[in-house]
């Protein structure tokens, strides 16, 4: 039914277009089509020989061009024709979009130089560029032909072919010597956003990028979020600027990283109170500002134009930045991974949202990237809590409780518990230099980093105390114990107690870490998290002061009550002597 709708409504169109105008001839007549406000493109099909000829018209004294590429509308690969007043159009192959130029494109071989009536003037102010090539007749990538061409225009910043000042995709179609539609739609990306091709209800051909935000103040968008947006555009003489603007009033930043991961990378941090946007290095993953961000030295401070501002409920933060730097990481024109980040207000602290997001500066496509390890973190979180938070103190508990236990039972447990998280101890500590070392990290830089340096060694060194063990005497025997044995048990007890209390603390700070990694500072699921952690806490740690002053008591009163009945016993046996006396 919408199918017949569709065609009823495309033939009244027809008839409606039919009766107030006549569709352009473009075998008779050049074709014009507005590319920018300041770009015009003008074509003429030739076909008795089977040509085009395309003309193109930029307002100012600049490079010019025109490429032609398939339905992906990427730069790299596509076949195009530049020209300036200064030199003759020739036909180039883009290789990519790096700089330098010369390792972005070469000139074609002289046999594929098959452009007629090539020229490139400077006119009235106006650089003109003409040529007349081929018209194929199938649809062979790269190449113009009667149906729908994918076409890329760019123009420079002066006559000297180099990096573009301007440019944008589109779609062209000559069937039937006709414009179906022209679109320059500058391409806006958004987080897993793609290109696509498509027609809408009326059968027009709709650009092949997503439409333009009217908000984008520079050449490419990236909205991040709902409620911040990045806009960038990269200059001629290798620098880029960048605009972030946020939905309220808070600091806002945005990092570079070799890997993805936030240690090591190297950011652009404005806060409206602080003023002035200035460059930092992201040290560590903790929640003390101060150890997780360094402000660059003086002589790194190359932002120009760099400005941050809170006007109209929003907080607007513009720089330029140099995009290769000794000792910083580079930018290309290629994909880079970057970090977005904003806070709770304008003092630059712990962030409220963040994201890790890969971005192609030459297409302006983006997709939002996932923080990685993260199920390695987890693992290395579940593995330490069943360590030390089930493991250790069921041992200790054993121990107090021994009175429970026939014979040496009790010692049989409390060992194979603290094996157990021993070797658990092992698989954690070894996660976290592994993974720690996989992002690139420092180590050992932060408190709970080296909490769990210092409860590894002292976990080893209290399990090898266990080993050498003093003899302690029989309980039946009636020695009594040596005066190492003693001290021998208070040291362990006490080392017991003392890494039972740092695995407590380094859990808990654990959870606040990964919640900061993985972007879920505040959340309902770090609140979660943290309650069900210290009610079970707060239940062993119960379980133990209740069973040791329990068992104390009992142990106590038995002895007591031994002491008498031994008294009774020698009293009887006296009595016994003196009667038989």
């Amino acid at each position: 039914m919408r199918a017949l709708t569709n065609t009823a409504l495309s033939f009244l169109a027809a008839l409606a277009a039919a009766s107030s105008t006549t569709a352009t001839d473009c075998s008779n007549n050049y074709c014009e089509n507005q590319l920018a406000d300041n770009y015009l493109l003008r074509y003429k099909l030739n076909e008795p020989d089977g040509t085009i000829t395309m003309e193109l018209i930029y307002d100012g004294d600049a490079w010019v061009g025109i490429a032609f590429s398939d339905s992906s509308l990427s730069m790299s690969g596509s076949s195009a024709v530049l020209a300036s007043a200064e030199t003759t159009p020739q036909r180039y192959r883009l290789v990519a979009p790096i700089l330098p130029v010369e390792s972005a494109m070469i000139v074609m071989p002289p046999e594929e130089q098959t452009l007629i009536d090539a020229s490139c003037v400077l006119k009235d102010g106006q650089t003109v560029m003409k040529f007349t090539t081929a018209l194929l007749t199938d649809e062979t990538p790269f190449a113009i032909s009667l149906g729908k061409n994918y076409l890329l225009w760019a123009y420079g910043s002066s006559p000297t072919i180099g990096y573009h000042a301007n440019r944008s995709p589109f779609t062209l179609n000559l069937e039937a010597n006709s414009v179906d539609t022209v679109s320059t739609a500058f391409p806006t990306a958004s987080p897993g956003g793609a290109i696509e091709d498509d027609e809408d209800e009326d059968g027009m051909d709709q650009a092949s990028t997503p439409a333009p935000r009217t908000d984008c103040s520079l050449d490419f968008c990236v909205s991040l979020t709902d409620d911040y947006l990045l806009a960038y555009s990269v200059n001629g003489d290798s620098t880029i600027t960048m605009e972030l603007t946020y939905d309220g009033n808070a600091w806002v930043g945005v990092a570079f990283s070799e890997n993805g991961n936030m240690v090591g990378s190297d950011a652009v941090i404005g806060s409206p109170d602080v003023g002035t946007p200035q460059k930092y290095r992201l040290k560590a993953l903790v929640v003390d500002t101060d150890a997780a961000i360094q402000l660059m030295p003086t002589e790194e401070q190359t932002l120009t134009d760099a400005t941050v501002e809170f006007k109209d409920g929003q907080t607007v933060m513009k720089f330029t930045k140099i995009m290769k730097e000794p000792n910083q990481i580079e930018i290309n024109m290629g994909s880079n991974n970057m970090l977005w980040a904003y806070g709770y207000s304008p003092t630059i602290g712990i962030h409220a949202n963040k994201m890790g997001f890969v971005v192609n500066l030459s297409s302006g496509v983006s997709e939002e990237q996932v923080i990685p390890n993260m199920s390695a973190w987890l693992a290395h979180g579940v593995l330490a809590f069943i360590a030390w938070g089930v493991l250790v103190p069921t041992a200790v508990q054993s121990s107090i409780m021994r009175s429970l236990f026939k014979g040496p039972m009790w010692f049989k447990l409390h060992r194979i518990f603290n094996t157990t998280a021993m070797a658990l101890t092992v698989a954690v500590f070894a996660i976290g230099v592994a993974f720690t070392n996989r992002e690139g990290g420092l180590h050992f830089t932060n408190s709970h980093e080296r909490m769990g340096l210092a409860m590894f060694i002292l976990a080893i060194l209290q399990v090898l105390d266990g080993v050498k063990r003093p003899h302690a005497p029989d309980p039946n025997s009636g020695e009594e114990k040596t005066t190492s044995r003693r001290a021998w048990e208070v040291g362990h007890r006490l080392g017991g107690v003392t890494l039972l209390a740092c695995g407590f603390w380094q859990m808990d700070a654990g959870i606040k870490l990964y919640a900061t990694k993985y972007n879920s500072v505040g959340s309902s699921q770090e609140h979660s998290v943290s309650i069900a952690y210290w009610v079970w806490i707060g239940f062993v740690v119960a379980m133990l002061v209740i069973g040791g002053l329990y068992f104390k008591f009992l142990r106590s009163k038995m002895e007591s009550v031994n002491q008498n009945e031994g008294r009774k016993n020698t009293a009887q046996e006296e009595g016994d002597v003196e009667a038989d006396a």
